[in-house]
């Protein structure tokens, strides 16, 4: 939020190029808070002006599929990402076009097309290699680990996951690191290594907290919420749920679903029938 309060502080831009760099950044600014209708809103905007042309527009085109795919149209969002593969392609951006195959996969996933998406997610890691695109690759690994983990394969689940975090050496704190240890307690809880998850669980909150992001919070929750609720540790389960006001929740559908799920499972396994029974009513008004 504090960005979006610096760009409002800014002069109005004297040409249309900057008027269209502001609101592209302006709409990668809404997405990073979790506000995904405005940064939607916002990037079709800015879209629209015949101001923004090159990379600039290939990286905004890619940036309105991740948008689409928060707000659960995946359909639209596969669209735009050939959108932005196509300028791309025609720039010569090969950053761009191996980000077009990570954003690809990742949708086919959530489509149930996970061969497909297995075969575009090794075929774009194999490309991040070769040209030394750490941060993609990483994307990459963890949208390969969603895969496995459709594909009920736990061993290659955790192979992944922990391929995906030593990539984070030397790299900030970012969302990748929070969805990686999340990735990590969902491998060890499939292959029944209870002790790991717990570990690794407890580093996800305390950097799901850290990021103050309720997106992350939402996904880290989805994940973590059953094994908490098993162990017992409910003061874990509730520093999680505390950013997620009804306004926070109604940005992000598809995460906020599975973690309604996730909720309604942790009730039943202690008894707590109303609590899990308002969780599944939630779950299915999402």
């Amino acid at each position: 939020f504090d960005c979006l309060d610096l760009l409002d502080r800014l002069p109005a831009g004297t040409d249309e190029h900057q008027q269209a760099q502001a609101m592209a950044t302006r709409a990668a600014a809404l997405r990073g808070c979790g506000q995904i209708e405005a940064a939607r809103a916002t990037a079709r905007a800015a879209l629209s002006m015949p101001g923004l042309q090159g990379v600039e527009r290939g990286n905004l085109i890619d940036a309105l599929a991740v948008s689409e795919q928060r707000a659960g149209r995946i359909r639209e969002a596969l669209v735009q990402v050939e959108a932005a593969v196509a300028v791309c392609t025609q720039l010569g951006d090969m950053h761009g076009v191996v980000r077009g195959m990570y954003r690809r996969g990742t949708f086919l996933i959530e489509l149930g097309e996970l061969d497909a998406a297995v075969v575009e997610l090794q075929r774009g890691a194999a490309c991040c290699e070769g040209f030394g695109f750490a941060r993609v690759h990483r994307g990459i690994l963890y949208s390969l680990f969603c895969a496995y983990a459709a594909k009920t394969q736990p061993a290659l689940m955790l192979a992944t996951a922990e391929r995906g975090r030593a990539l984070q050496q030397g790299l900030a704190p970012d969302n990748l690191q929070v969805m990686f240890l999340t990735a990590l307690v969902e491998a060890h809880v499939a292959l029944g290594q209870l002790g790991s998850a717990w570990e690794c669980a407890c580093e996800a909150i305390a950097a799901a907290v850290a990021m103050t992001v309720p997106f992350f919070a939402a996904s880290t929750a989805k994940t973590c919420l059953e094994l908490l609720t098993v162990l017992g540790a409910r003061d874990g389960a509730a520093r999680l749920l505390a950013p997620l006001d009804d306004a926070a929740l109604r940005q992000m559908p598809q995460v906020v679903g599975e973690m309604w799920v996730a909720r309604a499972q942790s009730a039943l396994r202690v008894g707590e029938l109303v609590a899990a029974r308002a969780a599944s009513d939630a779950a299915r008004c999402v």
